[in-house]
């Protein structure tokens, strides 16, 4: 009897102790996260930018993350207000409240971009502190260095243009 008991605590134990070693998806994220702060990017948690569909029904944000690529100081980009694109899905269009500010040209070259983006983006933000890709995280490396490179041209496309 002594020995069932024993079997089961260590049981127990081992148990707790495999319920709170993070998952291959939590681990993969993580790795995900450390190379986008290695690249120079914001992370955060946050709930994903709504459509207006979304919001007029009051659906629930779903939470995913950010990566930003901040801008301080002199380099600023010139934006004085948000521009957010968002869509409830891969399959569905982008949308954007105003555009009021923003060129034609440089309405398209940004639109030009969302056919690169990850399928699981759910949002792009320009913003004075600098663009911000919302998305879901899947992938790998390979997706965070593609969001690091788009982030990018998004500043040099604000940098170039003439606010």
């Amino acid at each position: 009897m002594a020995v069932i008991v024993a079997a089961v605590a260590i049981l127990v134990i081992i148990g707790s102790v495999m319920w709170l070693k993070p998952s291959p998806t939590q681990r993969r994220q993580t790795q995900m996260r450390l190379l986008a702060r290695q690249l120079g990017l914001d992370v955060r948690l946050s709930g994903l930018p709504q459509t207006r569909r979304a919001r007029v029904r009051q659906e629930r944000p779903e939470q995913g993350v950010v990566y930003r690529w901040l801008q301080f100081g002199d380099n600023k980009n010139g934006l004085t207000r948000d521009y957010v694109w968002c869509r409830d899905d891969v399959n569905s269009a982008w949308e954007i409240e105003s555009t009021e500010g923003l060129s034609p040209a440089l309405l398209a070259k940004i639109e030009a971009m969302f056919t690169e983006m990850p399928a699981d983006a759910r949002a792009v933000e320009l913003a004075p502190h600098g663009p911000g890709i919302y998305w879901m995280e899947r992938g790998g490396e390979e997706a965070v260095r593609g969001v690091q490179q788009m982030l990018h041209r998004l500043q040099q496309l604000l940098l170039e243009e003439r606010f």
